[in-house]
């Protein structure tokens, strides 16, 4: 793929599912299907190039839909050069990695998602994190060191003219969301939003997210903030 098409920097694609013993899964299959059908969702089915340094409002769209497939790192290929330079950054980098992988190929050339099915997924039945006051707390755990990750990518890893940066602002603004709403927002007062931070992101993820005016209005808000608080 790097070298048929040599302005793309990464390339992410699509996936087979397996279960624990390498036996490949069909989509249809009941078994798995709350799984595989919250994996599809997030996942775009057509081919999407995106071009970091464009800021035209359809490119944005596209980061938002390709924000829900870049949460795999198995998934993931970049070319070495675009990455070399940048291994010493990652020793920061605790949880976000899924996020710092594309960040650092976007200096470096377009993304690329394919609908080909290409990585063999395995599919595990349990999970580590369980709806218990200490699986609740681990998530929000993660969700703060994801936003210290996010801010080093930001501020450290993306230079000025990223577009990219502006869509790891709205993963750290939802982490902060995702705190903010939690019964147990207390134990974490160093990440709480400002009061016009909650009533702009309430707004935002009340229902009517979907929609092209509130993604617009989103991409705008986003916007702003990132000028205001990185562009000086």
């Amino acid at each position: 793929m790097f070298e048929k098409f040599k302005n793309i920097a990464f390339v992410h694609d699509t996936r087979k599912y397996i279960d624990v013993k390498g036996n490949l899964i069909d989509l249809s299959n009941l078994r798995y299907s709350h799984i595989i059908r919250f994996l599809e969702s997030i996942t775009p089915q057509k081919d999407v190039l995106i071009d970091p340094s464009n800021v035209n409002i359809i490119q944005y769209l596209h980061l938002l839909k390709y924000y829900g497939a870049v949460s795999t790192v198995s998934l993931m290929s970049v070319k070495t050069e675009c990455v070399q330079d940048k291994l010493k950054d990652l020793k920061h980098i605790h949880i976000s990695v899924e996020t710092f992988i594309p960040a650092v190929a976007s200096e470096c050339g377009l993304l690329y998602h394919t609908s080909r099915r290409l990585t063999r997924y395995r599919i595990h039945e349990s999970s580590s994190i369980t709806f218990s006051r200490a699986g609740e707390i681990k998530v929000l755990f993660n969700l703060r060191r994801a936003i210290e990750n996010h801010e080093y990518i930001i501020r450290t890893v993306i230079q000025k003219d990223n577009n990219f940066k502006y869509l790891i602002c709205m993963f750290q603004l939802q982490a902060r969301y995702g705190i903010a709403s939690s019964r147990y927002k207390k134990l974490f007062k160093d990440v709480q939003l400002k009061p016009e931070e909650v009533y702009e992101l309430c707004k935002l993820s009340g229902g009517c997210i979907a929609s092209r005016c509130n993604y617009g209005y989103m991409l705008s808000y986003l916007m702003r903030k990132m000028r205001k608080l990185y562009f000086r």
